[in-house]
């Protein structure tokens, strides 16, 4: 089998543990039961979980693996169990705020160019209509906690502007954006 390495875009005290656990043939995951979109990619059954990265989440993008379906299942996997958070590095921090851990979850992607893919004006948090939070409204509604443990340089807090892309959208809602 003709097997892709995973990429590794920073080094980072996780990569070792992210390594692992691609390798881990015992690591099964049924993304089809996680509620992984397009739906009918997915066959109902389980695969290692770094086929998943590599097969999916590193795929160029097309109809069936678009940033918005790799947004949508990486937050299905951290829903799925808080401890995916280290793996994807998004996660809901409510109905409507997301929080990205962008070292991580661009090696989830096999992204190289981090801010560029991700945040620049072009990039795909902006394209898709995703907008950063300022340091003020973080605090205002997580408190002053999490403030102290953001790394500014790493985490951001974004809300889709459109209202769209939110905790329990639909694979419809976001096909329609």
């Amino acid at each position: 089998q003709n097997k892709r390495p995973i990429y590794l875009p920073n080094e980072t005290t996780d990569d070792d543990l992210f390594i692992e656990i691609c390798n881990d043939k015992s690591h099964q995951i049924n993304p089809h039961q996680l509620g992984f979109i397009p739906a009918n990619f997915w066959l109902d059954e389980s695969y290692q979980f770094g086929d998943i990265v590599r097969d999916f989440f590193h795929r160029k993008n097309h109809p069936s693996c678009r940033f918005s379906h790799k947004l949508f299942n990486a937050l299905k996997l951290t829903e799925s169990n808080k401890s995916y958070f280290a793996f994807t590095g998004v996660e809901w921090k409510s109905e409507k705020v997301l929080h990205v851990n962008k070292i991580r979850f661009a090696r989830l992607l096999g992204i190289k160019s981090i801010n560029g893919s991700l945040f620049h004006q072009q990039g795909n948090f902006p394209a898709f209509g995703f907008t950063e939070l300022p340091m003020h409204e973080i605090q205002k509604l997580f408190g002053e906690e999490v403030i102290q443990s953001i790394d500014i340089e790493v985490d951001h807090y974004l809300i889709h502007s459109p209202g769209v892309f939110v905790s329990n959208c639909s694979e419809q809602d976001i096909a329609d954006e």
